[in-house]
């Protein structure tokens, strides 16, 4: 019975977001059609300077709301990402005061090596914090508190709040902050981490579902005592990333993996996961084949099994030690 209502649960949020996506394809032709209607004059030459100019700012209105209307809606939805917001034997959520979403780990996973360890986790594009839960729950277990911090209007395109504001925040309770970011999230995670080089603070990057570019190039990245473990993890099935290894290198992902170095401190861990996915390591089980907002590969392995190793290399980034060093991968 209970294997039933999950079934008829997910077929309701299944076709409930197919209706919604449906409704919102209406809405963009209403839109569009509206637009034209609004310079239909203007391009028949039958209006005004002054009559066109507010026909073209309302043009641009329309479509501007629809725009923000697009990138509002999260990518989802999940059947059970709200319950797992739920606190168990492993950890709890709540929002802080700026509402930003936070998993602590019980007191029996506290361990002194990672006590005082914050993980803030850059959320990708029109992705929701509660998409994480999972994630944050497998670096429970490692004894690491998680920030999950959400983007206006769940696109990065737009920043989110500065690593720097999190940290002065956050400070009263946590001494060490990780930086973390999946997806378009991990350029703005890249961004803060080069803003915070040198500080005492900093203690790790870890990038996923990601790629380094000369663009956020960290190969410079410091910590407060010199070196700083970085990590970037990716998926052999992750379209986003095949994607820039075809248009840059050659579909060669040794070349990648080698390429990615160049970007990255001496000593980072480059992370290869086999049979993975770009949605993987978060709680979304849609965008495969969907074009929505890209299209993704089938992933070959559990979301379990790709957040426990993603959570486990966080983990390595949290103890590490010039005595203790990443992994290089892949």
């Amino acid at each position: 019975a209970h294997m039933g209502f999950s079934s008829i649960r997910r077929s309701t949020w299944i076709y409930g977001f197919l209706v919604l996506r449906v409704a919102f394809i209406v809405a963009a032709a209403a839109l569009v059609c509206g637009a034209i209607l609004c310079l239909q004059p203007l391009l028949d030459g039958n209006a005004s300077y002054a009559e066109s100019a507010i026909r073209v700012a309302g043009a641009a209105a329309v479509v501007l709301f629809g725009f923000v209307m697009w990138v509002a809606q999260p990518l989802g939805p999940t059947s059970d990402s709200q319950q797992r917001c739920q606190p168990d034997e492993v950890a709890s959520f709540r929002r802080t005061s700026r509402g930003w979403l936070l998993c602590e780990p019980r007191e029996r996973f506290s361990t002194p090596a990672t006590s005082g360890t914050l993980f803030v986790l850059y959320c990708g594009a029109k992705l929701d914090p509660t998409h994480y839960t999972m994630l944050a729950r497998e670096v429970a277990k490692h004894g690491i508190s998680t920030l999950i911090l959400q983007s206006p209007l769940n696109i990065c395109f737009i920043p989110p709040v500065n690593a720097k504001d999190v940290i002065d925040s956050m400070s009263p309770t946590f001494s060490r902050f990780i930086l973390g970011g999946h997806s378009l999230g991990s350029q703005f995670c890249c961004k803060f981490a080069l803003n915070l080089s040198g500080k005492t603070e900093l203690a790790g990057v870890v990038l996923f579902g990601a790629f380094v570019t000369p663009r956020n190039n960290l190969s410079q990245l410091r910590g407060g005592d010199g070196s700083l473990p970085v990590a970037m993890v990716n998926a052999s099935r992750d379209q986003l990333v095949l994607s820039h290894i075809k248009s840059a290198h050659n579909n060669s992902e040794e070349t990648w993996i080698e390429k990615s170095r160049e970007y990255l401190p001496e000593g980072a861990c480059v992370k290869w996961m086999k049979d993975g996915n770009h949605f993987g390591y978060t709680d979304v089980t849609f965008g495969v084949k969907q074009g929505y907002p890209y299209v993704d590969n089938a992933s070959l392995i559990s979301r379990e099994l790709q957040q426990r190793e993603t959570a486990l290399i966080i983990a390595k980034v949290a103890t590490w030690s010039p005595a203790n060093p990443l992994p290089r991968g892949p």
